[in-house]
């Protein structure tokens, strides 16, 4: 069984089509679990009322992806756990795809799937996460045409806009770590797998559509704030202490970037507030690390494999700012529906 938890704040707008294109999956044994951070716009009656197979957490406090999601595993009954923003849309083949590569990859701990923008399918939103040598994590294929990544792959981990887990796979290391709050949790998740051993496979025929910033716009005061202090947490915690003595220094530099470039766009104040405020719980995180780096399994040297030596992609990073993705936010009413379930 699948267990598919839906997060959502607001978003009753999206969770027509979201909820829709689960229904009309073609693999059947799952469930749905909504998590609704305290809602004000109706979304928690909009479901009741017209999704009765929906299981319902109604939270009394917007308590962030992290937290919310974790009251969400918490009512889950399945052997794989699936975390599904709202502004999606799930191609009809979406759980079928992901129930058959965790079958035929049983080392896998985490699946990621193939996500593209809703208004343009052609384009890819992301394919995974990947992790640099400046120690951040990357939307895998951002950008890119939806033909490439198209084979069953070995990668650094899944983005949290649909990310699928094994259910053991959580309780043996841990569920999302809640002072994150938001933002860089997958990243975070995802290394703390791997350290354990468990592997991600990207599975290119697991199509998920998304509208993107649907809670959170990522150019808004909030998502840079938590961006750059959680990204700190995530080295913090889990980098290996060769690796962080040979990549620090980049880090470094590319840290140091980003609040030049926040300064220059009017937000370097955020910026600066963030890196302090990470290293205020440094103890914290320190006390974290030495758990995990306790119980990992993983060397060295199979982790700095999974860096990517790819330092463009770090750079496209900040190219990708100057554009303001709008034709990307534009045409997605729910007609689109009819067209991505019927392909």
């Amino acid at each position: 069984m699948i267990s598919v938890i839906i997060l959502n704040f607001n978003g009753r707008h999206f969770l027509s089509d979201c909820l829709f294109s689960l229904r009309s999956q073609v693999f059947k044994d799952f469930e749905v679990i909504l998590v609704d951070n305290n809602s004000s716009d109706g979304s928690v009656d909009f479901v009741k009322r017209n999704f009765r197979e929906v299981q319902i957490v109604q939270l009394e406090d917007n308590y962030g992806f992290c937290r919310g999601n974790n009251f969400g595993i918490a009512h889950t009954h399945g052997e794989f756990i699936v975390f599904l923003n709202n502004d999606t849309i799930a191609d009809r083949f979406w759980l079928q795809e992901i129930h058959k590569a965790f079958t035929n990859f049983p080392n896998a701990g985490i699946c990621a799937s193939k996500m593209l923008f809703l208004s343009d399918n052609s384009i890819i939103d992301n394919a995974g996460i990947d992790f640099s040598p400046f120690l951040v994590g990357h939307q895998r294929g951002r950008m890119k045409q939806v033909k490439l990544f198209s084979k069953y792959e070995e990668i650094f981990g899944a983005s949290g806009g649909a990310l699928a887990i094994r259910r053991k796979v959580l309780d043996n290391i841990g569920w999302f770590d809640e002072d994150f709050f938001a933002f860089a949790e997958d990243t975070d998740l995802s290394f703390r797998s791997q350290l354990r051993g468990y592997k991600c496979i990207f599975v290119p025929t697991a199509k998920v559509f998304h509208f993107g910033g649907g809670t959170v716009s990522e150019f808004s005061k909030l998502s840079v704030y938590l961006n750059h202090r959680n990204m700190e947490w995530v080295v913090i915690k889990n980098v290996p202490a060769k690796l962080l003595i040979k990549y620090g220094w980049l880090h470094f530099l590319y840290s140091f970037a980003w609040i030049l470039f926040w300064i220059f766009k009017g937000k370097g104040a955020i910026v600066t507030k963030a890196k302090i405020d990470a290293f205020k719980k440094i103890t914290l995180m320190f006390r974290k690390r030495k758990r995990i780096q306790r119980t990992r399994i993983a060397s060295d040297k199979y982790i700095e494999r999974l860096i990517k030596k790819r330092y463009i992609t770090s750079l496209k990073a900040f190219l990708y700012l100057l554009w303001t993705n709008k034709k990307f936010k534009k045409n997605t009413n729910s007609y689109v529906r009819s067209f991505l379930l019927n392909r």
